[in-house]
């Protein structure tokens, strides 16, 4: 608790770097647990409240806020018949993220070689090996023992939606390694590339694909912006570039700041141009001109 995204992809990736400087390479699971909010079993819950020392009154007031909550379903222009959630928590509440925190705190314990990051319903496994083959028995005991875990908590992977990737240097991944990860019958998808908390990662940690995005995403902000500067006081457009702009930029910037020249010349470029719009500059205008 206590921590931002930004705090958890630096823990990752630093792990990855420390591993990828040690010769090794990284095997990765971006796991996807199909609607984790909704299922989370209320007596599990309860259960994993006392074993961590909850009180009884502190229990019983947890029991009331999760129990008798009333739903109907809305199909064809009728409403179903009332019925009561024994199973998920409320979204939208402060409590929702804390409570599934709380509920998967106990995960990582079951794994014997891997690691496991775990913000919110975002859960990421990984684990180092110097061959292939052997990142490939590390992983695949892993993985039986997170979805043992997962099937005793009443959850679900959505094995569609959840990924692998090879992490490491450009020299280890030459002979481009692979995995062959599979959960029940449906093998885990390898690919080089996944978004992790809002920051897409690629195998390599080059870090070109998460810029071009931002990039993409700065572009089409800007010009929305330019296009309706003259209707806006200055004030307000700096605003908005503050807000639809250089949020992207700022966002987890740390993670991703030691990417190549070219690719920090490029969002230095972007950054300019919002300053022009804000100054109600020419295109052209160089930076150290502007005021």
């Amino acid at each position: 608790m206590g921590h931002s995204t930004t705090t958890a992809l630096t823990q990752i990736t630093d792990h990855w770097l420390q591993e990828i400087d040690n010769k090794k390479i990284v095997g990765t699971i971006f796991f996807d647990l199909s609607a984790a909010f909704d299922l989370l079993d209320h007596a599990i819950l309860l259960n994993k409240f006392k074993c961590y020392g909850f009180q009884l009154p502190a229990l019983k007031w947890l029991e009331s806020y999760l129990s008798n909550r009333e739903y109907k379903v809305y199909f064809n222009g009728n409403y179903s018949d009332v019925g009561y959630m024994d199973c998920g928590v409320p979204q939208g509440s402060c409590l929702g993220p804390l409570l599934f925190s709380i509920f998967t705190n106990d995960l990582p314990l079951v794994l014997k070689h891997a690691t496991m990051a775990i913000y919110a319903d975002d859960t990421t496994l990984f684990a180092s090996a110097q061959t292939d083959c052997q990142l490939n028995n590390i992983l695949h005991e892993e993985l039986a023992l997170v979805t043992q875990w997962i099937r005793a908590n009443k959850l679900v992977v959505n094995v569609e939606k959840t990924k692998c990737m090879v992490v490491g240097s450009k020299h280890l991944l030459k002979t481009t390694p692979m995995l062959y990860l599979t959960s029940g019958n449906t093998r885990i998808e390898q690919v080089d590339q996944a978004k992790l908390l809002g920051v897409i990662v690629d195998s390599r940690l080059s870090w070109t694909s998460q810029i071009n995005y931002v990039l993409q995403k700065m572009g089409r902000s800007m010009g929305i912006i330019k296009y309706c500067r003259k209707c806006i006081p200055r004030w307000l457009t700096k605003q908005l570039v503050q807000s639809l702009v250089l949020s992207y930029l700022d966002y987890a910037s740390v993670v991703w700041s030691n990417t190549s020249e070219n690719n920090l010349h490029k969002l230095q470029v972007a950054q300019n141009k919002a300053a022009r719009i804000v100054l109600g500059c020419p295109y052209r205008t160089n930076v150290r001109t502007m005021h």
